[in-house]
C-alpha cells in the first residue's frame, strides 16, 4: 500500500517486524467534520518518556538527542517536526495504532469519532496535520487534513505525507496500472508526479517553495534511489555506502534528510547543496547509528524520526 508500505518495509529490514497493514477500501472525499462539542484533542493522558542526552565532538554539530517513549507502546514512530517544537506521529499498543502530538513535553492523543488506527504523518507550522485512519463502520481507509477541531477527507486513493505551510499536500497513491504515483494535492485539483521512467514514484515532503523529496524504485522492496525535484528537475539522489536511498524530509531552506541500506541495517543522513554533509551518530542504538528512519527537518535543523534502540525497540527521537 504506498507510502505506508514503504515505511514498512524499511523497518521490515529496520526492526524485522512489519507495520500492521489495514484490508479496507478507500472511500472518497466527503468533507466531514467533527461533531459539534467533540473534542479532537483532549487534554494529555498519556505519559511520555523523554530522555535528553548530549553528543560528543563526532557528532558535531549535533549537541543533544532526545529520545521519545511512551509507556505501554509496543512501537512509537516520529514522522513530523515543524518549527513550533511540535512533534506527531503514532504509536502501537494492545488497542491498535493512536495518532499523537508531542508539544511542551506533554502528548496528547488525536481522537476523530467513529476512526481507529488513526496515523498522523505531517504537520506543517500552522499545525495543520495530515494522516490516515480507517473506519470502524465499514473498515475503509481514509486519507485526512486535521485543522483545529476540524477535519476533511481527500479524494481516494490519495494518501498524504506532506503537507506545507501553504496546504499543498503530496503523497502517493495506487493507481489502475498497478504502480505507485506521487501527488500534488493543490487547492481541491490533484496532479500526478511521476520520476521520468521510473516504475514506482513515493513523494514524502515539500517545503514552501515547492521543492519535494522522495524515492522510487522498481518495486516496493529495495533498492530505491532517492530523489529531490526543484523547479520542474528530478535529481536523483543515492547515497555511495549504500544500495537503496529513500529522501525523506525537506526544509524551506532546501536542506534534506534521507535513509540509506547497506549490509548491516540502515542509517540516516543529511544531504545539502549536492553534498551528503553528514551521517547521523545516535547513542543507545545497535551501533553508530544502525537502524535509524529520520523523517523530518525543520527550519532550525532539527530532525525527526524513528530509532531502533539498544534492547530493539522502535522509539521517537529529536536531534538538535
Amino acid at each position: 500500500m504506498n507510502g505506508i508500505v514503504l515505511r514498512i518495509v524499511i523497518f521490515c529490514f529496520l526492526l524485522l517486524v512489519a507495520t500492521v497493514q489495514w484490508g479496507g477500501v478507500r472511500t472518497e472525499a466527503g468533507g466531514k467534520t467533527q461533531k459539534p462539542g467533540h473534542e479532537l484533542y483532549s487534554a494529555p493522558d498519556r505519559t511520555v518518556v523523554l530522555n535528553r542526552v548530549a553528543l560528543g565532538k563526532k557528532a558535531a554539530p549535533y549537541t543533544t538527542f532526545t529520545s521519545i517513549d511512551i509507556p505501554g507502546a509496543e512501537f512509537v514512530g516520529v514522522t513530523a517536526n515543524n518549527n513550533r517544537g511540535q512533534i506527531v506521529g503514532a504509536f502501537l499498543d494492545e488497542a491498535g495504532w493512536h495518532g499523537f502530538l508531542l508539544q511542551n513535553g506533554d502528548v496528547t492523543e488525536i481522537n476523530i469519532p467513529g476512526m481507529v488506527d488513526i496515523r498522523i504523518q505531517d504537520i506543517n507550522n500552522s499545525g495543520v496535520m495530515i494522516g490516515t485512519m480507517m473506519d470502524v463502520s465499514n473498515s475503509s481507509i481514509v486519507a485526512f487534513v486535521l485543522k483545529g477541531q476540524t477535519w476533511t477527507t481527500l479524494p481516494s486513493p490519495l494518501e498524504p505525507l506532506g503537507i506545507n505551510d501553504k496546504g499543498e499536500i503530496v503523497g502517493d497513491y495506487y493507481g489502475d496500472d498497478g504502480r505507485i504515483h506521487g501527488f500534488l494535492f493543490d487547492q481541491g485539483e490533484v496532479t500526478t508526479i511521476d520520476v521520468p521512467g521510473a516504475e514506482n514514484t513515493w513523494i514524502e515532503d515539500i517545503n514552501n517553495r515547492g521543492d519535494m523529496v522522495g524515492a522510487h524504485g522498481y518495486s516496493i522492496f529495495p533498492p530505491h534511489s532517492g530523489f529531490v525535484l526543484s523547479h520542474g528537475v528530478f535529481n536523483t539522489i543515492d547515497h555511495p555506502s549504500g544500495f537503496s536511498t529513500s529522501m525523506r524530509g525537506i526544509n524551506n531552506r532546501g536542506k534534506t534528510v534521507g535513509v540509506f541500506a547497506f549490509d548491516a541495517g540502515w542509517k540516516s543522513f543529511v544531504f545539502y547543496r549536492g553534498q551528503f554533509s553528514h551521517t547521523l551518530v545516535f547513542p543507545d542504538t545497535t551501533g553508530e547509528g544502525v537502524g535509524t528512519l529520520t523523517e523530518s527537518i525543520n527550519d532550525r535543523g532539527q530532525i525527526a524520526g524513528t530509532y531502533q534502540d539498544a534492547s530493539g525497540n522502535a522509539r521517537g527521537f529529536l536531534l538538535e
